[in-house]
């Protein structure tokens, strides 16, 4: 079914726009599941519905899991799967780089959500573990592996010490959604997806293509019709961090007064967007062309959708999800209250 029929279905059904009231905090992972959640198609969302009973279908909700279960140890194993040391710093990732890492992750659960061997439950956690990791991978110190992913350094925003990957993990979004829209999520969403269908619609179509040859042995088991490529994916995050990330620290790491939250959210603050956008849109055309391949017997099954439809559908789209947003009468949540909020 076309996008623009999925989301009328999806709103008309009153959850398109979720509450963000309840454990929203990890802004960059709640959005891309928000923004997937509105490009599925009309079979996706019924396919999602069946594998997240527990989260109601809501991917904005499950993209939250991978971090939550870090609180116990029955999935400590799954740590090193959230982020990729790059074998060279600053260069493209190689395929067939690693399996234990978010590369490997990636192409695993998607490989065991087209699998008929899994069980219901145990794709629900594939599913799950996958929203998760394509955020990561489009967070540039997930694909850094200098000073632990930025982890190890100190800095100030916005007069807090803070390490430099949690302002890439949360601050900058925070410090978005208060400074120009408001502490409003809704608003910030419906912004989000106004500059899909506008300034990032002609770019579209190459954001659903993978431009290096897939040799790494998980490729087997996934068909050429799955757009999934985090090689790709994590090099133009691992060169984000060479690029944009560290030379500012490197300019100004030896004084003590410089504050990331000026002159560094401004030049920065697209780029980490365009990141959350870029995973939303691909967490949604894969899980669309896994119902597609999976057929009838594991999810119901619809037509392919292009990339070039993608970008028709939110030329019509935009202005309308808009208007619903202002007649939404949910409850936005402060922003000051989720400084708790990590990718990693």
């Amino acid at each position: 079914m076309h996008f623009w029929t999925s989301l009328l279905v999806w709103m008309a059904l009153g959850v398109g726009f979720v509450s963000v009231v309840d454990g929203y905090g990890r802004v960059g992972h709640w959005m891309t599941g928000w923004l997937a959640q509105q490009c599925l198609t009309s079979e996706a969302i019924e396919y999602v519905r069946y594998l997240l009973p527990h989260h109601n279908g809501n991917l904005a909700k499950a993209a939250l899991w991978a971090d939550e279960i870090k609180h116990g140890h029955t999935y400590d194993w799954a740590d090193r799967l959230h982020y990729i040391n790059p074998p060279v710093p600053c260069t493209p990732i190689p395929a067939n780089s690693c399996t234990q890492c978010v590369v490997g992750g990636i192409y695993n659960y998607t490989s065991r959500l087209l699998s008929p061997e899994y069980t219901r439950e145990e794709k629900e956690e594939a599913l799950k573990f996958l929203i998760h990791f394509i955020g990561d991978v489009h967070q540039p110190l997930h694909a850094s592996g200098r000073n632990a992913g930025g982890t190890e350094v100190k800095v100030v925003f916005d007069g807090r010490v803070t390490s430099l990957h949690e302002v890439w993990d949360y601050m900058l979004f925070e410090k978005r959604i208060r400074k120009d829209f408001s502490s409003s999520v809704n608003t910030y969403a419906t912004h989000l997806l106004t500059e899909l269908a506008t300034t990032w619609s002609p770019s579209l179509p190459s954001w659903a293509r993978c431009s290096l040859p897939k040799t790494l042995l998980l490729h087997s088991s996934i068909p050429s019709s799955i757009p999934v490529c985090p090689e790709d994916w994590a090099t133009h995050s691992a060169l984000t961090a060479c690029e944009v990330v560290w030379p500012p620290y490197d300019q100004h790491k030896d004084n003590s007064k410089w504050d990331l939250g000026r002159e560094y959210y401004d030049n920065v603050i697209d780029e980490a967007e365009l990141g959350v956008l870029q995973a939303g849109v691909r967490i949604a055309w894969i899980i669309n062309a896994i119902v597609r391949e999976v057929g009838e017997d594991q999810a119901g099954v619809g037509r392919e959708v292009t990339a070039e439809e993608v970008v028709s559908w939110w030329s019509g789209a935009w202005s309308w999800v808009r208007s619903l947003v202002d007649q939404s009468d949910e409850t936005d949540v402060e922003v000051t209250k989720i400084y708790s909020a990590k990718w990693r």
